[in-house]
């Protein structure tokens, strides 16, 4: 995956995946998913995320970006499964708490409800930086006019 540091905030970039290619550069060749139309239509606007700058990166360079292993899958599985287990607890419980039988159906939805809105809170404020986040490889180019840190 390509992306653009946009701005340093001590040893964390800030980065932009490049929109243009979908994220990898990888759309017409052999094994690429094509995803760059996608992309494109469902572009989110200043989406930034942040990533430990190990490979002294500065604002405006693009670099490449790499996944450790099995954590894509790791983490598709975490954010699809829990809450759907979630919804299913958290509406046996509200049925279970709601006394009145004619109101079963409103305690299901609401404690499916409730927990639904827990996973989302906990998944925000959960740490991306637990090391199976996305980390910086090599630089694809240096931005202009830039110099090295160590000359003056």
């Amino acid at each position: 995956m390509v992306a653009r540091i946009t701005r340093l905030d001590g040893a964390v970039a800030i980065i932009a995946v490049d929109a243009e290619n979908g994220g990898c550069g990888r759309c017409s060749e052999p094994g690429g998913c094509r995803s760059a139309v996608l992309t494109q239509m469902f572009r989110q606007r200043g989406c930034e995320f942040s990533v430990q700058n190990r490979i002294d990166a500065r604002v405006g360079d693009r670099v490449v970006l790499r996944l450790p292993d099995g954590s894509l899958a790791r983490w598709s599985l975490t954010i699809y499964l829990v809450p759907v287990l979630a919804v299913l607890l958290g509406a046996a419980l509200g049925s279970f708490c709601v006394g009145d039988a004619s109101f079963r159906d409103f305690g299901a939805m609401s404690g499916s409800l409730v927990a639904l809105a827990v996973c989302w809170i906990v998944f925000r404020l959960v740490p991306t930086s637990l090391g199976t986040g996305p980390q910086m490889v090599r630089h694809v180019d240096r931005a202009p006019n830039r110099m090295p840190r160590d000359m003056p």
